[in-house]
């Protein structure tokens, strides 16, 4: 989720956007043309689906006494959520790389 958060931030920043929620920050990106639709709509999906994990996951630690984490297992989750994960994050590699190309970062 950090990789989202830091691109709907910085972006944000960039283009005086100053929404404080991630999604909020998304759609203002999208409507001034920042980001396309299609961008926006794989970026809000990827950040959901993302949250959904994290919140279960930390569900079950909760009612099973165990110390709260953001970690998740591969073998605590289905085999069609493990695929769009995969998917996930080849997204979210790409909006690394167009970060690293926009803001000329190395490495």
């Amino acid at each position: 989720m950090v990789p989202i958060i830091m691109f709907a931030r910085t972006y944000s920043l960039q283009n005086n956007i100053w929404q404080t929620n991630t999604t909020d920050r998304l759609h203002m990106l999208k409507e001034k043309r920042i980001i396309d639709k299609d961008i926006y709509e794989n970026l809000v999906f990827a950040f959901r689906f993302l949250m959904s994990l994290r919140f279960r996951t930390q569900a079950q630690q909760l009612e099973n006494n165990e110390k709260m984490s953001n970690d998740l297992h591969y073998r605590d989750i289905s085999y069609s959520e493990f695929h769009i994960l995969k998917k996930v994050i080849e997204d979210i590699e790409d909006l690394q790389s167009k970060m690293k190309s926009d803001f000329r970062v190395s490495g």
